[in-house]
Parts: structure tokens; C-alpha cells; sequence
């Protein structure tokens, strides 16, 4: 028996008709004092500096979508301290392509979230799993899942279908757009899922705090 979530993947459906792009945007700039705290949270990340960064975490700290809360659970769970700790190379790529407001906030716990693509907009909540944000310009599709294959077609900021398949690993996914002009392999540098890992912040009595660092949905 095939499980819903299995179905979700192996169908691929149409984000809409023709083809919706999706640009980067950082609003982090809006205000000084927000735009202070991710210019500290970049250098911190640069650093690994597991000090400074639990400061900025709040000890309500949500990290799933089940009990998962609380710093010390949040320390167990990552690990900052470790300088190889999977977590600093997540919040290095979600931080670095630029965070938004969160427009419907169904969780005061909530107002800000990195990266961008959390905020897609899409009709159909199935179609979040087998959509991908592309996050640059002129990304290059290939016909096979390696860097000399032959180029198929460039993207810049499409909203594409994705179907894990036929994609190969974690390295490369195996995308089409929307209009089914362009169907072959992207490097996963340059694209992002809107289910993917996500950071949230609140700002809680005048400071910023890192409320919630979540993936799935």
C-alpha cells in the first residue's frame, strides 16, 4: 500500500499555469535594530561561536513539530559547541539567502523567518513537497545528474516542480517547470524547498531571539 506521503512525491503537479518565479528578498534592513541582529547572527555563524549564539536563542526554543522545545533540549539535540555540527552549515545557507516577514502569523512565536522561500505561496498545500524555489541566476539545468552533462536550460528564481525519483541523492534533483519547457538536473547549491529548514524569530521585550529552527511541516 502506497503511503500519501509516498504519493505526495512520485506525483508531480503544476505550482500554476505558465511559469511563477519567485525572487530572493531581505527585509531584515526594515528595521535597525533587526537588521543589527542578522548582521551579529552572520558573524556568528562565520565563527561557530556556540557562546553568543545561545544568547540569542530563546529558552523556549521550538526545534520540531512535536515536544521539541526548551534550550537545554536545543543544545542536546545540535550541539553548537561541536564546530562540525550540522547546524551551523544549515543556518550559514538559510541566513544567507535572505529573510522575510511572516505574513500570516498563526504563532505570535513567529515573526520573522529565514530563509525567503518559507513564505511561497502556493495553492495547493501537497504541492509545498514537490515544489523548489530555484535561488540564483542563470542556474544551469543539466540532462544527467553530473557537472559536464550537457546544459538543458537556465533558470532564475523559477518556482519548479520536483520529482525525487528520478532525482539522484541529496546532490542533485531532477526538476521541471511549470510550463514543462525545461525538465533535467539541478545542483541542490541552488535550489530550496519551502519545507526545508527554516529559522523563525520573535522579538520578545525589545530584543530579537531566535524562536524556532524547524524542517517539515
Amino acid at each position: 500500500m502506497i503511503s500519501r506521503l509516498t504519493l505526495l512525491f512520485v506525483i508531480v503537479t503544476s505550482v500554476a499555469s505558465g511559469q511563477p518565479k519567485f525572487p530572493p528578498r531581505d527585509e531584515s534592513a526594515k528595521f535597525p535594530d533587526l537588521q543589527l541582529f542578522a548582521s551579529e547572527l552572520r558573524e556568528i555563524i562565520k565563527n561557530k561561536d556556540s557562546q553568543k549564539l545561545l544568547q540569542r536563542v530563546h529558552p523556549e526554543v521550538k526545534f520540531d513539530f512535536d515536544d521539541g522545545s526548551g534550550i537545554e533540549q536545543f543544545k542536546k539535540n545540535w550541539k553548537p559547541e561541536d564546530k562540525n555540527s550540522a547546524l551551523w552549515g544549515i543556518m550559514d545557507r538559510i541566513v544567507g539567502l535572505g529573510g522575510v516577514f511572516v505574513k500570516n502569523r498563526s504563532n505570535p512565536f513567529f515573526d520573522f523567518v529565514f530563509p525567503y522561500v518559507n513564505e511561497l505561496d502556493l495553492d495547493d498545500a501537497d504541492q509545498y513537497f514537490t515544489s523548489l524555489v530555484v535561488t540564483g541566476k542563470e542556474v544551469k539545468v543539466r540532462e544527467k545528474p553530473d557537472l559536464k552533462s550537457k546544459v538543458v536550460g537556465y533558470l532564475t528564481y523559477d518556482v519548479v516542480n520536483y520529482d525525487p525519483e528520478k532525482s539522484n541523492g541529496d546532490q542533485w534533483y531532477f526538476i521541471q517547470t511549470a510550463d514543462q519547457k525545461i525538465s533535467g538536473y539541478v545542483h541542490f547549491d541552488f535550489v530550496y524547498s519551502p519545507v526545508d529548514y527554516r529559522m523563525f524569530l520573535t522579538k520578545e521585550n525589545g530584543k530579537w531571539m531566535i524562536s524556532c529552527i524547524v524542517a517539515g511541516d
